[in-house]
């Protein structure tokens, strides 16, 4: 499911949430690309309003396959990127971690960051599974704000952010 509107935001001080594991990271170190360049021209004032921006990555073990890991580690380094959170599902004996079971974790701050005025929210990756998990991940972090009233409340506000362009997946099965 490809998608037009799947393009990083026009504006520095947009709240901006990517979650790509595999080789759905790849777009976002565009985007990157073009933060830090945005970034380097920035007047004073269009710094002081620069909003944050978290990526989700996830792959099975970082030696073997943390794509684009210095380039990622390096945007984080230089402020590009506030939070890099990154989930290795074959390191754990027993327990595999994945980009939905972080979001969860950090459910109250991610909540706050998608439920930000304006924010957007990107997903790319495998649409069998992981677009389906993060997205109830997603629903159950923007539950957690007192201004939605439940997961239905929760739900209808990731509609309308689709509607709005907003909450923009690009996925594929």
């Amino acid at each position: 499911k490809r998608s037009v509107a799947f393009r990083p935001p026009d504006s520095l001080a947009t709240p901006t949430l990517m979650i790509g594991p595999g080789t759905g990271v790849a777009p976002f170190r565009g985007f990157l690309q073009r933060r830090a360049a945005a970034m380097a021209r920035a007047t004073r004032a269009e710094k002081d309003a620069i909003g944050p921006c978290w990526l989700f990555f996830g792959c099975r073990r970082a030696e073997e396959d943390f794509l684009y890991r210095e380039d990622l580690e390096g945007f984080r380094a230089s402020g590009v990127l506030d939070a890099l959170h990154c989930a290795f599902s074959r390191e754990n004996e027993g327990k595999k971690t994945y980009v939905q079971h972080l979001i969860r974790e950090k459910k109250q701050s991610v909540g706050a960051l998608v439920g930000a005025p304006g924010a957007r929210v990107y997903v790319c990756g495998d649409g069998g599974g992981m677009a389906k998990d993060v997205h109830a991940a997603l629903r159950d972090a923007l539950a957690t704000l007192p201004e939605v009233a439940d997961e239905k409340a929760a739900e209808a506000a990731l509609a309308a952010m689709t509607r709005e362009g907003r909450y923009v997946r690009d996925i594929w099965s």
